[in-house]
Order: structure tokens, then C-alpha cells, then sequence
């Protein structure tokens, strides 16, 4: 559904009225319409500042001329002396929402690069931790180690309920977040289940906390102490997660306290969803006096 989980702020847009009647009719209603009529000078003019910021002992001949044909062109639609008082507001608020909408492209782009090397960062180190039993077994044999160390039978078993507790903990989160109102929603549902990413989900996980906590507070039914409790446990658990992976008894206090906070955060979120979605009461049949 589009604009249901909205990565970026829509873009500005100008009243659909004209907000000077002297000028209505004297432009393309069309090019109003679309945006082209403020993008169009706004942004050589924009071009044209960003051009003498970055060479500016080299005179922008292109740029002049773009601008040169634009006050053609008001000659040819009939645009007097009287009347570009008007143009200029205009022009200027152009200027404005182009700028805006530029920086909040590049604001956007710059964040999402970020988030991506963070990811691609922390899911390398994990995979370093991981493998630690290998390269500096000296150290202790780490969480692979002890599962191991069990013996197959033990540790297959270890394994298969953990991920099994992983998928209710994940079932638990995607209902809740498919009860938040609809333009709430940050990301979408199914994707918390990239949680069973291993080594990508140990870094992941802080996002997908992060993006149900921004969830919750643009919902607002939950209310904003309920969903700073929520953030503060589903950060907390993924912290003490990846302490858990370090070797020794680093790693045994990580995962006696990521368990918990885990297990906490768990039923927080099973309360935010019947908060969200209240499970309707039945109400009782009427009974017949005999």
C-alpha cells in the first residue's frame, strides 16, 4: 500500500489556489500542477549559487543563458513591470521548497549509506566472535564452543528450541506491529523475522527495536512512557546478545542478563498488541425465562 510505511517526508508542494490572482492564467496550469513551474527556476537559480560556491573564479555562462531564456519567456506570456513583485514571492518560495527538497534527499541517501556500513560493519565483527573458538581457541571456546561442547544430541536440541522461542519472540513483534495504524508503521511487519539472519541479525536486531519503538510512538495508543520501557528492554537485550558471544565470563554475564531483559521485552510486546487490537468480549446470550 503506498505511504504505508513511509522512509522519507512527502514532498513539499505548493497550495493548489493561487495565492496571487494578477498571475493566474499567466502561466502553464499544467507546469503548476506538476511542480515543473517552481522546479524549473528555482533550481537554476540553486544551480547557479552552488555553481560560484564551487568554481567560482569560472563565470557559469550555460546557467546564465537557462536563466536568460526564463525572462524571455515572460516576455512572451506577457509578464509586466507591475506584476513581478508577485513573481518574485513566488520564485523565492520556489527557492525555499526546492532547497528543502534537495536536502532531504541527500539527508536520506546519507543515512541509508550509513545505516548500511553499520550493518555490514557489525555483522563482520559478529562473524569474527563467532569464529573465535578457531583463531584464538587460548581465549575459551566461546558460545559455539560450550554449544558443542554438549554433544550432539544436547546441543541439537539447544539449538532447535532456541530458534523455536525465536519464532514465537518473532510472531509476537509482527502482530504487534500489524496492529499499529495504518502511515504508523516504519518498516513492515514480516521484517522482523530477519532475525533469524545469523550472523546479520545480531546488528539487526538494534534496527528492527528501534523501528517498532518509532512505531509504537507514532501510533501513540501505547503511550510515550510504555514505549521508552519497550526501547530501553529490546536495546538492552540485544546489547547483552552480543556480549554474549565474547568468551569467558564476559560472555556468561551477557547472556544471564540478555535472557531476561529478552523475556521481558517479550511480554511487553505482547501487552502493546492487546493494547493495539483488544480482543473483542462476547457478549452473553439473552436467557429465556421458563
Amino acid at each position: 500500500m503506498p505511504g504505508r510505511y513511509p522512509h522519507r517526508p512527502p514532498s513539499p508542494s505548493l497550495p493548489s489556489r493561487p495565492r496571487h490572482p494578477e498571475l493566474d492564467g499567466t502561466f502553464d496550469r499544467g507546469d503548476q500542477a506538476g511542480g515543473t513551474q517552481r522546479r524549473a527556476p528555482a533550481g537554476s537559480i540553486a544551480a547557479f549559487a552552488g555553481a560560484l560556491l564551487t568554481d567560482p573564479d569560472t563565470r557559469p555562462d550555460a546557467l546564465l543563458a537557462r536563466i536568460a531564456r526564463m525572462d524571455h519567456k515572460h516576455v512572451a506570456v506577457g509578464v509586466t513591470g507591475d506584476r513581478y513583485a508577485a513573481v518574485h514571492k513566488c520564485l523565492h518560495a520556489g527557492i525555499g521548497l526546492t532547497s528543502r527538497g534537495w536536502t532531504s534527499g541527500v539527508y536520506h541517501q546519507y543515512t541509508r549509506r550509513v545505516i548500511a556500513f553499520v550493518k555490514a560493519t557489525g555483522t563482520a565483527l559478529v562473524a569474527v566472535l563467532l569464529c573465535q573458538p578457531w583463531w584464538a581457541p587460548q581465549w575459551g571456546r566461546g558460545l559455539l564452543g560450550e554449544v558443542g561442547g554438549l554433544g550432539a544430541p544436547a546441543a541439537l536440541a539447544v539449538v532447535l528450541v532456541f530458534f523455536g522461542l525465536v519464532a514465537l519472540y518473532c510472531r509476537a513483534l509482527q502482530r504487534m506491529l500489524a496492529c499499529v495504524r495504518p502511515g504508523a508503521a516504519v518498516r513492515s511487519p514480516a521484517s522482523v523475522w530477519w532475525m533469524f539472519a545469523i550472523p546479520y541479525n545480531f546488528t539487526e536486531d538494534f534496527f528492527i527495536v528501534h523501528a517498532g519503538a518509532r512505531s509504537l510512538a507514532a501510533d501513540g495508543r501505547t503511550g510515550a512512557r510504555f514505549v521508552r520501557r519497550w526501547a530501553v528492554l529490546g536495546h538492552g537485550w540485544c546489547a547483552f546478545q552480543v556480549l554474549s558471544l565474547f568468551p569467558g565470563a564476559a560472555g556468561h554475564v551477557g547472556g544471564a542478563v540478555a535472557v531476561p531483559l529478552w523475556v521481558a521485552h517479550w511480554g511487553m510486546t505482547v501487552r502493546a498488541r492487546r493494547t493495539l487490537a483488544p480482543v473483542p468480549r462476547v457478549a452473553p446470550s439473552p436467557t429465556v425465562d421458563g
